[in-house]
């Protein structure tokens, strides 16, 4: 497990982040996990199974983190695996995680069911389960920021393929949809935390002039995060290096007394002018693909004599852009 990874883990092992995030995704706001009633699942989880030549193995349903809660007396599980890099097998590997899972509560079943003897029929005790037996649900989100798009399947029938006379009875075949958040497609306004200033920040990312505007007017949510929630979103944005150095100076100046918000004020305006930088950079790699496109729309028109006068006529290099809608 990589530092980001790490990171991201230890965020989420917090019960008010992790009731947040399902709440805020899962949920779309309505607040359903309770932060103070929520309970963490132990990891790590392995069950025994078979392989496809019979062999014994391993399903290894670690994930991220998981955490259950108490409806009523009924429970209910949930699970975050993160991802940075897209998985093209993400349905098969969330799915191994979700059947490990019943595989263990079966298992449970089982010994309870045979130390206490509760078995009435041979179907039952074949089963290892009661008829009477329900298993907990688990709900599993993926949550995806990686620097690409995510193209890869969204569920397990995307992943088969099917022969044209097979196709009608497609419908037979298991669907398992895995649900998967990317920063882009969140409502920030469903999280009631960090998480809300967290996946506003990452919206604008890819955008230099965007997070430089967004930075620089967010002063005072990023003074109010906790420190744990600075970590993760530098990690996210890959700034680790700089948390790291802003770190230290919050440890050198605390030695002296100074306020820590100074240097979290200090590190983001780094970051803010990083992103100016950017922002100006894809300013004008803008501007010169529309310079291009202007000088061969004004060369197929036939109005190469005019060429000269956009470097030295004042206003006409503007006339034109806007003439050819660039």
């Amino acid at each position: 497990m990589g530092k980001q990874d790490k990171i991201m883990t230890r965020y989420l092992s917090d019960p008010e982040h992790f009731a947040d995030f399902i709440n805020g995704t899962l949920f779309q706001g309505r607040q359903m996990l309770d932060a103070k009633t929520i309970i963490p699942v132990p990891q790590r989880k392995v069950e025994k199974s078979v392989s496809l030549k019979g062999e014994p193995m391993f399903l290894d349903g670690t994930r991220d983190a998981v955490m259950k809660q108490d409806f009523k007396g009924i429970y209910s599980v949930f699970a975050v695996e993160a991802q940075t890099e897209i998985h093209y097998a993400m349905p098969v590997k969330n799915l191994g995680y979700d059947v490990t899972d019943y595989i263990s509560q079966v298992r449970m079943f089982t010994k309870d069911n045979r130390e206490n003897k509760a078995y009435t029929t041979s179907a039952e005790f074949i089963s290892g389960m009661r008829a009477e037996d329900k298993l907990t649900p688990v709900f599993t989100v993926v949550l995806y920021y990686g620097q690409n798009k995510w193209d890869g399947p969204l569920t397990l029938r995307e992943m088969f393929e099917i022969p044209p006379e097979l196709k009608p009875f497609e419908q037979f075949l298991p669907e398992y949809r895995i649900m998967l958040v990317q920063p882009e497609m969140v409502d920030s306004e469903n999280f009631r935390g960090d998480w809300k200033t967290i996946f506003e920040t990452l919206k604008c990312a890819t955008n230099g002039e965007k997070m430089e505007e967004y930075i620089e007017n967010h002063s005072r949510e990023y003074r109010e995060m906790e420190v744990d929630s600075i970590e993760l979103l530098w990690s996210m944005l890959r700034e680790l290096d700089t948390y790291q150095e802003t770190k230290t100076q919050i440890e050198d100046l605390l030695k002296k007394d100074e306020k820590e918000v100074n240097i979290m004020c200090k590190a983001f305006d780094e970051i803010r002018e990083k992103y100016r930088n950017i922002g100006h950079e894809e300013g004008r790699a803008e501007g010169r693909k529309d310079l291009v496109a202007l000088l061969a729309a004004m060369t197929k028109d036939g109005r190469e004599s005019e060429l000269s006068r956009l470097g030295e006529e004042p206003g006409f290099l503007e006339e034109m852009l806007k003439a050819y809608h660039l």
